[in-house]
């Protein structure tokens, strides 16, 4: 599995741009990937709903997640609740 280190992108993982790229990133690898939250201090709920509710919707959960704070899993699990809700809902 190949280790995406999220902090190249900052401490915080903010918008929704750099959420598709990792995106596509994690595709080239058929999204087998590990997702590593290492030094990572922020999450938004834009951020984890353009790259993680879209990945587990679409299927995608290949993927593991190390070193995230509870906070970060929480927040991933809260945006894909509420993607699941309103799926034709288009989130900008």
């Amino acid at each position: 599995m190949k280790t995406i280190e999220l902090k190249k992108l900052w401490p915080a993982l903010v918008t929704r741009p750099d959420a598709r790229n990792i995106f596509e990133e994690a595709k080239q690898d058929d999204f087998n990937v590990v997702f590593d939250f290492n030094e990572i201090r922020l999450m938004t709920s834009s951020f984890a709903d353009e790259l993680f509710a879209k990945m587990i919707i679409e299927g995608n959960t290949n993927f593991k997640i190390i070193n995230a704070t509870d906070y970060n899993k929480k927040m991933i699990v809260f945006v894909t609740e509420s993607r699941k809700k309103s799926p034709n809902k288009q989130l900008i």
